[in-house]
């Protein structure tokens, strides 16, 4: 190892999802999931080129926060992972935040299925 030489870069996205049942009284109960999906995976797909502009980089991290987004469906947390796959490290450690008295144990092994690999609680 070569101590005299930067450490690789760290790179890492927060996936700022506000689905809490604590502070926003205002949620819709008819959100159309797969629509919101399509325009969260473009605008990451937006913002990875932007970011990638100058230099490849791969993501060693990925945070789901910013108000139970355990609420949120799996299949959304999916749809981001899938888009990111091509620059995902093998192994990248993938965070979700979750609110254990607002979730199940079936959503947990859903969110895991979906790709997450640690819960933030």
């Amino acid at each position: 190892m070569d101590f005299l030489s930067p450490p690789p870069p760290f790179f890492f996205f927060f996936v700022f999802l506000v689905w809490s049942s604590d502070f926003n009284k205002y949620v819709r109960r008819d959100v159309d999931y797969g629509r919101f999906a399509a325009a969260l995976v473009r605008e990451l797909g937006t913002a990875l080129q932007l970011v990638r502009a100058d230099a490849p980089r791969d993501v060693s991290s990925v945070f789901f926060g910013g108000g139970t987004p355990s609420l949120a469906p799996p299949q959304l947390v999916a749809a981001v992972l899938q888009s990111a796959a091509h620059v995902l490290q093998p192994g990248a450690e993938v965070t979700l935040e979750a609110n254990p008295s607002s979730s199940s144990a079936s959503s947990y092994s859903s969110f895991k299925a979906a790709g997450i690999t640690r819960l933030s609680v």
